[in-house]
């Protein structure tokens, strides 16, 4: 069986032993833009926006790993030194003025999330590159695969004449291979499993609670009216008169003879409690569907910040570190790994790209110097320098060598850190713990 180079430059088969294999969109217009409506204007929508917010933080920037793990301590950090200018390189093309990769990443996740997929498509093709291409995923029509292993080779879309290449695109996919049957490559909603949810709660929101602002504090009545030997047309035309003179809550006056008009009130109260109950219930189901903490949308007004910020954690540890997982596998194989073999083909061999994320910080900043007391004391060895990068403190790295020639061991009884730590205080009751610590420190 001949054989032959891919884009990747591995050796690959010309023929697979299967039969060939295409694979069809289980979403159409219809579907999309019940998808585009959910997000638009339920709950749902905030609810992802949120997961895309957390998942990108402050943006993403590339980071690299050895490959070699037998290198550790000094001898590492010394061997990652190596590729500073080469990682500066990959962090330039980012910020390029027609790239600017992070000002796309939060839609291209959003939309994938919506719809299934999402493109960022490379202007004019990767060789060359002028711009970076957001295209809608409604925009987006078949998908072509290599047969020999059924990965992507290439998609449709309705604004160029020929196939957007998989080497000349960032193509984002929720759920590659979904249960859904010969669905791959086209991807999932994650606004699919609740649906009808979100359209019951829209319909109460739009209809059912207008309804109640505008009528249902009224009671309701019956008026009869006496028609006799009128015709037909002039009974409608009668019965109209009537009508649009009514107006709820205010006082009417009607031109009728005695007893031809009879007001009945009815006994209809509506079951505003219980409609309110099942609109909770459902706002319930479809928070809970995408795993978001209910007080970041509003929700559970009463819950306090110990309770927040443990719900925010395992947000973040969980869901947040999943979503976080797919981006960089993405970013990785269909933007730094390609870019790198533009720069330094060779360079892949010795060490590993892979993507950071600038995180959401949530705790208080005297929460995180307790955390890093009990880290140093936990793990005695651990660098001055990365304690002062996970306080944030790195303005203080220079003075790390005068405090050791000092014979001082432990950055967090310097006065100069305690006094970034009072400084850092942006409420009352962290400038007096800020004072506790530095006095504490002082004795």
């Amino acid at each position: 069986m001949a054989k032959k180079k891919n884009y990747h430059g591995a050796v690959a088969l010309e023929r697979s032993s299967f039969v060939p294999a295409y694979f069809n969109n289980q979403y159409n217009d219809n579907d999309y833009d019940v998808f585009e409506d959910q997000w638009a204007n339920t709950v749902i929508g905030t609810a992802i926006d949120t997961k895309v917010e957390f998942t990108q933080g402050e943006g993403v920037k590339p980071k690299f790993e050895l490959k070699d793990k037998t290198i550790t301590g000094d001898a590492k950090v010394n061997e990652l030194k190596k590729y500073d200018k080469i990682l500066e390189s990959l962090i330039e093309i980012d910020d390029l003025p027609h790239v600017r990769l992070n000002d796309h990443l939060d839609d291209l996740q959003r939309n994938a999330l919506v719809f299934g997929r999402g493109v960022l498509a490379f202007e004019p093709d990767w060789q060359n590159l002028m711009a970076l291409k957001p295209i809608h995923p409604r925009d987006l029509g078949r998908v072509f695969v290599h047969q020999l292993d059924w990965s992507l080779s290439s998609v449709h879309a309705y604004q160029k004449r020929e196939l957007i290449k998989a080497e000349d695109m960032i193509y984002l996919v929720n759920f590659e291979n979904s249960p859904r049957r010969r669905s791959m490559h086209y991807g999932f909603s994650d606004i699919q499993r609740v649906v009808g949810q979100s359209q019951a709660l829209r319909r109460i929101m739009e209809f059912d609670v207008v309804e109640i602002v505008e009528s249902l504090w009224a009671k309701r009545a019956m008026l009869t009216v006496d028609q006799e030997g009128m015709t037909e047309n002039e009974k409608k035309s009668d019965l109209g008169i009537i009508r649009d003179g009514l107006k709820a809550g205010a006082f009417n006056v009607i031109n009728a003879k005695k007893d031809e008009i009879n007001f009945f009130p009815l006994d209809a109260t509506p079951e505003i409690a219980g409609l309110m109950s099942i609109t909770e219930k459902i706002e319930q189901m479809i928070i809970g569907n995408t795993k978001v903490p209910a007080p970041l949308l509003g929700r559970e007004e009463e819950a306090n910040m110990a309770t927040l910020q443990g719900k925010i954690r395992l947000f973040i540890a969980g869901p947040i570190k999943q979503q976080r997982r797919w981006v960089e596998k993405c970013l990785v194989r269909q933007w730094y790994e390609r870019n790198l073999q533009k720069i330094d083909r060779n360079i892949l061999e010795k060490v590993r790209v892979t993507v950071e994320f600038e995180p959401i910080i949530i705790e208080s900043w005297i929460d995180n110097i307790d955390a890093l007391q009990k880290l140093k004391q936990v793990i005695p060895g651990l660098p001055d320098e990365e304690i002062l990068k996970l306080a944030h403190l790195d303005e203080l790295t220079d003075k790390i060598k005068q405090m050791k020639a000092n014979g001082q061991d432990n950055i967090l009884k310097d006065p100069n850190v305690m006094q970034t730590i009072e400084d850092n205080a942006t409420t009352p009751d962290l400038v007096q713990k800020a004072k506790e610590k530095k006095q504490l420190a002082k004795s």
